[in-house]
């Protein structure tokens, strides 16, 4: 049985986990996600969107753009869910962070790949500077991600 959502275990102050998500019939292959109940992470379908002027870093995905707002630590969940929406990103994305309580990025293909250069995100560019909480999750995420071979095809 695959669950949808994963729930951050109460008491569980790490500020990343790597999440598993099982075989589906949607996705036989399972996929990586990187989660983070601290850093605030939104997904967005289109370039519409209404980001605000301050310190970001976005990546094209597949399908849309992925944006970290790196100048923001540990905001109120719920709060944050409901501004990226507002802003014009995904708004089954915010309504699935609001019940799982964390924000979360696929890291891996959603489908099994038979060529070894393929990339979940392209790094588009970053405004300002990042929160040193921010190093990490982005180093981690843009390697797993493989966010700088902007010639691999995304998956």
């Amino acid at each position: 049985m695959s669950t949808l959502y994963y729930i951050w275990p109460s008491g569980d102050q790490t500020y990343m986990k790597l999440i598993r998500r099982r075989p589906s019939k949607l996705y036989p292959d399972g996929f990586m996600l990187l989660g983070s109940k601290f850093h605030p992470v939104g997904d967005f379908d289109s370039e519409d969107a209404k980001l605000p002027s301050e310190p970001l870093r976005i990546y094209k995905t597949k399908n849309g753009y992925r944006v970290f707002f790196i100048n923001r630590f540990n905001p109120d969940l719920n709060s944050m869910f409901d501004e990226l929406k507002a802003m014009g990103g995904d708004p089954f994305y915010s309504k699935c962070g609001k019940e799982r309580g964390f924000y979360a990025c696929r890291i891996s293909p959603k489908s099994l790949v038979l060529t070894d250069r393929v990339a979940v995100t392209h790094l588009i560019r970053q405004t300002g500077e990042a929160l040193p909480e921010w190093e990490n999750f982005i180093q981690y995420h843009d390697v797993a991600t493989n966010a700088f071979d902007l010639d691999a095809p995304l998956f």
